[in-house]
């Protein structure tokens, strides 16, 4: 009985010590969730507004197995531009409904994607950023990671304008390289 009392006690201060993100075994836990790529590639799209006129190449690369830190994507400053594009205007606000989302489903708790998740990232690598965003969007919605209705909302909203070639938005990000997953 000491014995499982003792393992019991050892088991519990080892998950205190590893924190939420690592299991016992000292394994990486990854996200099965397309929020935080989505999170990631609206953010990518927003810069990439801001260099269209300047540089289609601007590129970015994530390996699916760093650390998720909305700290870093989650503060775009929606002040920096003072006349924003509808587009722009468009993508701030679905990143706002994500960041709100990903917080509320506290992701940032994980060390990066699942191999299911990185495999379907790589395969939009070779897409257009239109293609990729509908993409990543579209698995967000039908795998349920999307709880909050304003975001279910927001996302449709966008897809909906992904799809019409004639939209905004389509018209903007049409020439842009989609973000790098290796």
């Amino acid at each position: 009985m000491a014995a499982i009392l003792l393992f019991l006690v050892a088991v519990s201060l080892q998950k205190a010590v590893l924190g939420a993100g690592v299991t016992p075994q000292n394994k990486p836990n990854y996200t099965n969730s397309f929020l935080p790529p989505s999170v990631q590639i609206v953010h990518y799209l927003i810069d990439q507004t801001e260099y269209d006129i300047n540089d289609h190449q601007y590129h970015v690369k994530f390996d699916g197995k760093t650390p998720i830190d909305f700290s870093t994507i989650a503060g775009i400053d929606k002040s920096r531009n003072d006349k924003e594009t509808p587009t722009q205007k468009q993508l701030l606000n679905l990143h706002t409904l994500l960041v709100h989302e990903a917080k509320m489903q506290k992701i940032g708790k994980y060390q990066g994607y699942s191999d299911q998740v990185l495999e379907v990232l790589r395969e939009t690598s070779k897409l257009t950023a239109v293609e990729q965003l509908e993409v990543v969007l579209k698995e967000a919605l039908s795998r349920n990671n999307l709880k909050r209705s304003d975001t279910k909302h927001g996302a449709d909203k966008v897809i909906k304008d992904l799809e019409n070639s004639e939209s905004d938005l389509y018209e903007t990000i049409k020439d842009f390289e989609p973000l790098q997953y290796t």
